[in-house]
């Protein structure tokens, strides 16, 4: 059987170097579930006001979406600010 060596002794460094790699992408992602929260509140607002006609589980989903994206953008945030 093969073995292929990525530089890493043991399984513990590879995990420690994924660790670091995602650490460092926090504000990537706080960002990102910040900007989708933003325009799933948008989905909503315009979906409210100028929708034919009004869905209760689509108005459901819009917020419920927003509020999840919006609070782990926050938590990435707080997580890459060392809070």
């Amino acid at each position: 059987m093969s073995h292929i060596d990525c530089g890493a002794e043991s399984a513990a460094e590879v995990v420690v170097m994924l660790q670091i790699v995602f650490e460092a992408l926090y504000p990537v992602f706080g960002t990102a579930f910040i900007v989708l929260g933003i325009i799933a509140l948008i989905w909503l607002v315009v979906h409210v006001e100028h929708g034919r006609h009004f869905s209760k589980a689509k108005a459901l989903f819009a917020v419920v979406l927003g509020s999840v994206l919006l609070g782990l953008g926050i938590h990435f945030m707080l997580l890459a600010a060392g809070l």
